[in-house]
């Protein structure tokens, strides 16, 4: 049985592999986020000294959150002399990590089975499929689901507090998690064990020692983070009418790959649904999964309230971290029930109409990335084999937020957009260009 089950666990990762590993380098962006978060390694790295924030939550009108996804990207960084083609190795540590942890954490809790089943549903997502090489903060959020439930089964309240400050602190979008977290212990405690009170004390303790990077910039700068956190929360003057249901067309977005079509109503009609079914496996479980769907099922009924409430269009990506609780809840519920025969047919069914349904968006994945860090880098080497001078001058004649990611690059290959030698920056790339790299295309004299 063991054997069997490894075999398909393999077998499951080379499509994973294929999916998330293939044309990788081609694949990879290298925007705003990455090349801001590249400025922070090199001074690290170069100039020793140390971050204490990361990036803002939302805008830039938003509060700070810690440094840790900046402090964990630095052995990549380091493994390329600081090229941005770091980040290739990061996504396929990050990849390997949670395909092999996901299983075993899910195995123990939930079995067997519904680990291989949450990993293939997992492989042949298109969104996650997408999401899974964007090296960026929210790439972590699965992970951090994961790990939660595996300190809430076991009880382990000190980790399951640093394990949300730490993912909080990678994506606000964690706090869901401190939420639900919070949830499942009052419904999960009773008078034989310690005090619920206690549990969260301890969860809340390990929470705010991932605070202390930001604790300890607030002290240097006259709790400049604190305030924006405080004024982020303050409905300001002058500010946008809320649209309640901005929401909805975003979250349809979002379950696109269940769902196959882009319709409010078959994705209320799946809200529903799910709710029915988490409220059915509430019932039928026992013990702590009792006390797991139960909590998930509350998170889910709150989720869209809490979104209505910001009244403002999220991203797909502020979702991601419900992606676990839909998976795993979808796989317990095709191994619910009795009738084996009926059981097969309907796990057959099921991952048909997923792989049908994800398969053309799949392969799109698969493409050259256009904007992407490759293309780029392709063009900044372009320039440096055309010129000796260290000072040059950059023209970009491209759409607004297509010059991100130059920069950076060019600073690496020993170069200063100062003045000197012109080049231009053409997207989409025009017959006048001398060199073209994908969509970018290069002028120079």
């Amino acid at each position: 049985m063991k054997k069997r089950v490894y075999l398909v666990l393999i077998l499951i990762f080379i499509v994973f592999a294929y999916l998330r590993f293939s044309n990788l380098q081609n694949r990879v962006i290298f925007d705003w986020d990455q090349e801001h978060y590249a400025y922070e390694i090199k001074n690290i790295v170069q100039n020793h000294k140390l971050t204490l924030i990361g990036p803002r939550a939302n805008n830039d009108k938003g509060f700070f959150l810690g440094p840790y996804f900046t402090y964990l990207m630095i052995p990549f960084y380091l493994l390329t002399n600081l090229h941005p083609n770091g980040s290739l190795y990061f996504l396929i540590v990050y990849n390997l990590v949670f395909y092999f942890l996901s299983f075993f954490i899910i195995k123990k809790f939930f079995g067997s089975k519904p680990a291989l089943l949450f990993l293939f549903i997992w492989t042949i997502n298109n969104l996650l499929a997408g999401y899974d090489v964007i090296p960026w903060w929210p790439v972590l959020i699965p992970l951090g689901v994961i790990l939660v439930w595996k300190f809430l089964f076991q009880r382990n309240w000190l980790f399951l507090g640093l394990t949300l400050g730490f993912f909080t602190n990678i994506h606000f979008q964690f706090i869901f998690l401190f939420f639900f977290s919070v949830v499942f212990i009052l419904l999960a405690s009773n008078k034989k064990q310690e005090l619920r009170w206690k549990q969260i004390a301890l969860t809340v303790t390990g929470f705010l020692i991932t605070l202390l990077p930001l604790i300890f910039f607030d002290l240097r700068h006259n709790f400049l983070n604190l305030k924006l956190l405080i004024n982020f929360f303050t409905p300001g003057k002058g500010q946008i009418a809320s649209d309640y249901f901005a929401w909805t067309p975003v979250f349809t977005n979002f379950l696109q790959p269940l769902i196959y079509l882009k319709s409010e109503v078959l994705m209320t009609i799946f809200f529903l649904i799910f709710a029915v079914v988490a409220f059915h496996l509430y019932k039928k479980s026992k013990k702590e999964l009792k006390t797991f769907y139960l909590s998930m099922l509350i998170l889910w009924l709150i989720t869209p309230l809490f979104f209505a409430f910001y009244g403002k269009r999220p991203s797909e990506y502020y979702y991601v971290f419900l992606y676990p609780f839909i998976t795993i809840t979808m796989v317990n519920f095709l191994l619910s029930f009795k009738n084996k025969n009926l059981e097969r047919g309907l796990i057959i069914l099921v991952l048909g109409y997923l792989m049908i349904a994800n398969w053309p968006l799949l392969k799109n994945n698969l493409g050259n990335n256009d904007y992407g860090l490759a293309n780029k880098n392709q063009v900044i080497q372009e320039i440096k084999k055309n010129t000796t001078a260290e000072k040059i001058s950059i023209i970009y004649n491209v759409p607004l937020g297509r010059d991100n990611g130059f920069k950076y690059l060019i600073e690496y290959y020993g170069m200063k957009d100062e003045g000197g030698p012109k080049f231009e920056i053409v997207i989409p790339a025009d017959n006048q260009c001398k060199f073209k790299a994908g969509i970018i295309g290069l002028k120079y004299e």
